[in-house]
């Protein structure tokens, strides 16, 4: 077993592109040559004959997000040849802290252009990253959560223009006969009870009346079906209030 793509490219991500030693900032991949310079490195040993090799730990354990972490070559060898100075202790240390400062920066470039590009990994296979330019120019990797927001942006965006058309037509129906043709409208908006309650996120995005980090939180961590009833209430009471046209009463 070893470590996934996947596992990797979060990895990659939450280094902020460079190395978690404290004193270090040397990038962890090269973009002009797609090559990884740095390495993934296992906090407990990925072998018995590794530093700070754990017998009890189980292989999914060895090669999971929690046991890695991100360093330039000098530091990894730095590290698995002074073992007892760098201790399993001191090394998680290193990487909360080195992941909780890229945390917390609150750079907005990924909501930006969207790059991809495979890089050349010495003595392992080839994979593809998707990445974006900080304020510094400096390449950086997609996280999951920034990944999971994009798309539900882009959702966000694709159904909210529907609703905009739905709003422009309201106006213009002067008979009873021409509101046919925005039931079909609204309801190709309701096709299951997801798309329904997605929708009423974009009416309520529109109005601001949740802030993008819950909006955000719903979409990522399920929230989504959980509180589909209380969001169908405030959806319909939303629609009435945009839609004030007796014609659409039954819509």
């Amino acid at each position: 077993m070893s470590v996934s793509d996947t596992t990797k490219r979060k990895l990659l991500a939450a280094s902020g592109n460079q190395c978690a030693h404290p004193d270090c900032t040397e990038l962890m991949f090269d973009l002009d040559h797609e090559t990884i310079l740095g390495k993934v490195c296992h906090i407990k040993g990925s072998r018995p004959d590794a530093a700070r090799y754990d017998k009890d730990q189980s292989d999914e354990e060895r090669h999971s997000f929690g046991n890695l972490i991100a360093l330039c070559g000098k530091h990894h060898d730095l590290i698995d040849d002074n073992e007892d100075r760098y201790t399993v202790e001191l090394l998680q240390r290193w990487k909360r802290n080195h992941e909780e400062s890229f945390l917390n920066q609150r750079e907005i470039g990924w909501l930006g252009e969207c790059r991809t590009t495979i890089f050349i990994e010495k003595g392992g296979p080839n994979f593809a990253v998707e990445y974006w330019f900080d304020k510094k120019g400096t390449p950086q990797i997609f996280t999951p959560e920034q990944k999971a927001y994009r798309m539900a942006t882009i959702d966000f965006s694709s159904l909210l223009s529907k609703v905009a058309q739905i709003l422009t037509l309201i106006p213009q129906i002067k008979h009873d006969s021409q509101s046919r043709h925005l039931v079909d409208q609204v309801q190709q908006l309701k096709l299951n009870d997801e798309g329904f309650v997605s929708t009423v996120y974009h009416l309520l995005f529109e109005l601001q009346d949740l802030k993008v980090s819950e909006l955000v939180v719903a979409q990522t961590q399920g929230n989504l079906a959980e509180n589909r009833e209380a969001f169908r209430k405030l959806g319909e009471a939303l629609l009435a209030k945009r839609m004030n046209e007796p014609r659409l009463k039954n819509v």
